[in-house]
Formats: structure tokens, C-alpha cells, sequence
């Protein structure tokens, strides 16, 4: 019997967590695919798009509630915000951005933005209701 290493493990594990979606489509097994190449940087992009997908379905492991006890306290929520705006900039230019992502993994951008968007609104948060407002009424 094969003996894996962990390395290897971690990969099979980043690489699973695409195959338990229902209707994948291809950009996500290119995702995939990505996260378990032996190029670095394929790695590096690929777990910053993971990143934000996390971010998009609120399960972020950076998220956490207000009671939470040391590190830096940093709700879903903000970090659905930020993975939405990083989505819908449409600058190709700086490294990093989500249209040059999409390039260095040779992902289909507009095809990616549409489904991550509908991702995006599926898991979107409920509205903040103004703290003036609460009082107000009280």
C-alpha cells in the first residue's frame, strides 16, 4: 500500500472540496486541477480564488463572531463584501486582480464572475438595520 505524502494529502484534500459540488462546471475542476499542480504559482491563484469562494459561501475560516478571543476579529459578512468587490473589478492590469486570476488559471472570466455571482447573492447577507433606526423607534 502507497504511503502519502502531506503534501500530497493537502492537496487531495483542497482538491476534494470541488468535487462534492453538485453540476461542476469545467472552470471549477480547472480549479481543481490547479490547486494540485506542481507549479507554484498555479497554487497561489488558485487558493486565492478558493479564498474568495469560501468568502462568497460565508464559510470563510478567517470569519469570526463578536465573541471571539484573540487574533483579529473579522466578520463573514465583511469578508462577503470584499470577496464581492474583488469580483466585480474589472482591472486586469495590477497581479492580483480578478480578471488576472482568471488569466493565469485560463479560466473563462465573464463565465466565472456570472456563477460566482450567483453564488454571491445566494449566500448574501441579511441587510444591517441602521443602529439611528433602532433608536428611533425606541
Amino acid at each position: 500500500m502507497r504511503s502519502w505524502s502531506k503534501r500530497e494529502r493537502k492537496r487531495g484534500r483542497a482538491a476534494r472540496r470541488f468535487a462534492v459540488l453538485a453540476a461542476r462546471p469545467k472552470w471549477q475542476a480547472r480549479i481543481a486541477q490547479a490547486i494540485g499542480s506542481d507549479e507554484p504559482a498555479l497554487r497561489v491563484w488558485a487558493a486565492v480564488l478558493d479564498d474568495a469562494i469560501a468568502a462568497l459561501r460565508g464559510r470563510h475560516p478567517q470569519a469570526r463572531t463578536h465573541g471571539a478571543c484573540g487574533g483579529l476579529e473579522v466578520s463573514a459578512e465583511v469578508l462577503w463584501r470584499e470577496a464581492v468587490a474583488w469580483l466585480l473589478s474589472r482591472d486586469a492590469e495590477p497581479l492580483g486582480t480578478f480578471e488576472s486570476v482568471c488569466e493565469v488559471l485560463e479560466l473563462p472570466t465573464e463565465t466565472v464572475r456570472r456563477d460566482l455571482c450567483a453564488l454571491a447573492a445566494e449566500h448574501a447577507p441579511p441587510p444591517q438595520v441602521p443602529a439611528e433606526a433602532i433608536a428611533a423607534v425606541a
